[in-house]
């Protein structure tokens, strides 16, 4: 029996993350003030994957290629970390 295959970028599931994190009802804060928050919540979601050294099983590229668990979160932390903060979707 195969394992889980995540299709998903790191790109991709960045965004996904920022996107679940982001509050989208009638609020004081600005969208600017939310969206910071969004991406702060999913930094801190994804530091703490990353913190527990994930293994198993691997993600693939686009190119079919494995990636090691860990590395493929770390991308996808860095793709948080530089999210264009006017993006919104």
């Amino acid at each position: 029996m195969g394992g889980l295959i995540f299709l998903m970028t790191q790109k991709e599931q960045a965004k996904e993350l920022i996107n679940l994190f982001y509050y989208t009802d009638a609020h004081t804060n600005s969208i600017k003030i939310r969206m910071q928050i969004a991406i702060d919540s999913a930094v801190t979601c994804v530091t703490q994957i990353i913190k527990h050294r994930p293994t198993f099983p691997m993600h693939w590229d686009e190119h079919g290629e494995p990636i090691a668990q860990l590395d493929w979160w770390k991308e996808v932390l860095n793709e948080i970390k530089n999210y264009d903060i006017t993006k919104i979707s």
